[in-house]
């Protein structure tokens, strides 16, 4: 390719190679000295300048809220409510729910007055059976239901200051206890806890006020999470 160009003197019209960019030539019709465009420092003026670096924070540090600093071993369930309800710098330690043995009871007799009730255990000269079945599904449904939504909106929380016990469907109560404040830690298992993996942990509290997680999933794993944070709150001060 040739590089078109022209003399600032006669102003005519001029093609130089390629090789000749950045250097002057003289004008073939009057002489005077011409300047061919091109060359390194011609390219240097024309490139542009590069855009500014663009700051990514980093997705271990910057980008996320203070109080969503959980440990790495909680379970998926968390909610956002007891992470939102974090202080800066809080540290939630373990998550519980209720146990979902504790529908068992009532679901059993659901299911028996259900049958009981269409008749196909009774059969159909058992309307005695009926008339006990139905009444006998509906109330047992209704448990089983306000033990299903209790079950779901229940948490039961540790974090690295206090014990937080989230509960509530259409009004949602929050009650706290420090560890600072704890004084003991009471552990009730029945038969069927042990069988099944749930039992209930109380805490007592200064001033005789108490915190209890009732029925709750595996009840030693969260027991020991609590009493280690308890530990640590206590022999800091």
């Amino acid at each position: 390719m040739s590089i078109l160009t022209a003399c600032p003197r006669c102003g005519a019209k001029l093609k130089a190679p390629d090789a000749a960019a950045g250097r002057t030539l003289a004008c073939p019709k009057c002489g005077d000295t011409v300047a061919v465009p091109g060359g390194p420092s011609a390219r240097a003026r024309a490139a542009p300048a590069p855009p500014p670096p663009v700051h990514r924070p980093d997705p271990d540090t910057e980008g996320f809220s203070p109080y969503a600093q959980a440990d790495p071993e909680l379970p998926l369930m968390v909610t956002e409510y007891i992470t939102q309800h974090l202080m800066p710098g809080e540290r939630l330690i373990a998550v519980t729910r209720i146990h979902p043995m504790v529908m068992l009871v009532p679901g059993i007799f659901t299911a028996l007055g259900l049958l009981l009730g269409l008749g196909i255990v009774a059969g159909e000269k058992g309307i005695g059976f009926v008339c006990v079945g139905l009444p006998m599904a509906l109330i047992a449904g209704i448990a089983l239901l306000s033990l299903l939504v209790q079950r779901m909106t229940t948490e039961f929380s540790c974090t690295d200051r206090r014990i937080l016990i989230k509960s509530g469907l259409l009004t949602t109560q929050l009650r706290e206890m420090p560890l600072a404040k704890v004084e003991a830690l009471l552990m009730r298992q029945g038969l069927f806890g042990k069988l099944f993996g749930y039992g209930t942990l109380v805490f007592k509290g200064s001033g005789g006020t108490r915190r209890t997680c009732s029925n709750i999933e595996e009840p030693f794993a969260f027991y020991k999470r609590v009493q280690e944070q308890v530990a640590a709150a206590q022999g800091s001060k």
